[in-house]
């Protein structure tokens, strides 16, 4: 085998989970989250949507998941919807824009909305988080932060999980 390329592969395998390629993109293997906080850019195509899975420890009590897009000049959507491990969609007890399930921030400029749910005891549950460039001018692409607050099994101190969507 040539060298060049068995050391190519091993230095792409070493710069993955720094581009923010190792998140799951497979709801039947979504990625354990260890901190509450993801924030994503938004690098595909105009009009090209992404799909990232995560799962993490919810309840007993409530969960909030709070969504912000920031798309400048361009326009986006991210929805976030969560379920239970059978893949039934968890409804939001309290939204501040919610269509269904997800939880939604969508439009330019800064948009932020927040959604509740209650779990009467703890479960493990799956986050989907669906996201849409509307369109892109030149300039800094749209990018989110998800922030996941309540009685999350998660670590708060934890450095936001960096996640680049192409």
């Amino acid at each position: 085998m040539n060298r060049n390329l068995v050391a190519g592969a091993a230095a792409l395998a070493l710069l993955l989970p720094c581009v923010g390629l190792a998140v799951s993109t497979n709801p039947d293997t979504p990625t354990t989250l260890k901190g509450n906080v993801i924030i994503g850019h938004m690098h595909q195509a105009d009009g090209q949507t992404f799909d990232n899975y995560y799962t993490f420890r919810a309840g007993p009590g409530a969960v909030r998941v709070r969504v912000t897009l920031n798309a400048g000049t361009n326009a986006g959507d991210v929805e976030v919807s969560l379920t239970d491990p059978s893949g039934a969609t968890l409804s939001p007890t309290s939204c501040g824009n919610c269509n269904g399930g997800a939880v939604i921030a969508t439009g330019q400029g800064e948009q932020t909305t927040t959604g509740s749910f209650a779990f009467p005891a703890a479960k493990t549950v799956v986050m989907q988080v669906h996201g849409r460039v509307g369109y892109y001018h030149p300039g800094s692409y749209p990018s989110y932060r998800i922030t996941l607050d309540g009685t999350v099994g998660l670590d708060k101190t934890a450095k936001p999980l960096d996640v680049v969507n192409r």
